[in-house]
């Protein structure tokens, strides 16, 4: 068993901040320095330092105006017009103010990508166990697909990622890796090259953990979901149904309203039928 205070080469830790929409991860270089996924400022030479770099930094993107604590005693005291603002922007907004749904002309939020910064670790990884420097090391260009399973109900989680990487002087070289997370661990299997034209674009089977078992698992969970986005209509609409609901302080719900869960309307995925003939047409 691993401390709680480093991790071995050949795994990750993983910090989930769900208030923020930000899921950090952990690796340790072979010089013994740990790098975060989001970056939050440079390499650390303990998990402990990487830990309260990863505090500070969402302490200091936090924005002012999102500061309140549902739980606070006192806050059915106090609950006025001010409150109420927070409240409104505490359900539309992150605590660093980005806007939960993404309007269609904004990028993509990397830093909330969660697969995104996985495969940044792990290409990362691949470097720095082949000792790939410079034009020699693999840069992520996209991920490609993935699929986080179980297997017969297990607590542990796979999760087997195909994406893309290119160096100087090649383009689009297909990887396959395999994670396998408990809790806030998650133990690096595999990482390899394969063939872009294989059906399964897996290595051999004596490669990869999960996935061989008969026993049915309890969750699947297939990917890239494309963000589409949201236009300004769908935003403004959505602010105007959280005003309503929130409209009276007074309301005796008003606090168990604001202590519930907050529910994200994300965008409809796309179609599983479009979202392989995309991947296929990819890997030819």
């Amino acid at each position: 068993m691993e401390s709680p205070t480093s991790i071995s080469q050949s795994s990750m830790r993983v910090r989930v901040f769900s208030d923020w929409g930000i899921r950090f991860y952990i690796r340790i270089d072979h010089s013994g320095f740990y790098h975060t996924y989001p970056d939050v400022g440079g390499q650390f030479p303990s998990l402990t330092e990487a830990y309260s770099a990863i505090d500070c930094y969402l302490r200091d993107r936090q924005d002012p105006t999102m500061r309140m604590d549902p739980y606070d005693p006192d806050l059915v005291y106090r609950v006025n017009e001010s409150t109420r603002e927070k409240i409104i922007r505490q359900i539309l907004y992150w605590p660093d103010g980005t806007r939960k749904l993404r309007l269609q002309s904004l990028p993509v939020d990397e830093i909330r990508s969660w697969m995104l910064q996985l495969v940044g670790a792990l290409v990362d990884k691949y470097n720095d166990d082949h000792n790939l420097l410079g034009d020699l090391a693999y840069e992520l260009k996209g991920v490609v697909s993935y699929h986080v399973f179980n297997e017969g109900g297990s607590c542990r989680m796979y999760y087997h990622i195909n994406f893309t990487t290119k160096t100087k002087d090649n383009n689009d070289l297909l990887f396959f890796a395999e994670t396998m997370r408990e809790r806030d661990l998650l133990v690096v299997s595999c990482i390899c090259r394969v063939n872009p034209f294989d059906k399964v674009k897996h290595p051999k089977d004596d490669a990869y953990v999960g996935g061989h078992s008969c026993l049915p698992g309890t969750y699947h969970s297939y990917g890239p979901r494309e963000d589409l986005g949201v236009t300004a209509d769908q935003l403004e609409t959505e602010e105007v149904q959280v005003r309503y609901s929130y409209k009276d302080p007074t309301d005796p719900s008003f606090l168990e309203k604001l202590r519930a869960p907050t529910e994200v309307n994300y965008p409809p995925l796309r179609p599983v039928e479009e979202t392989l003939a995309f991947i296929s047409s990819f890997c030819r």
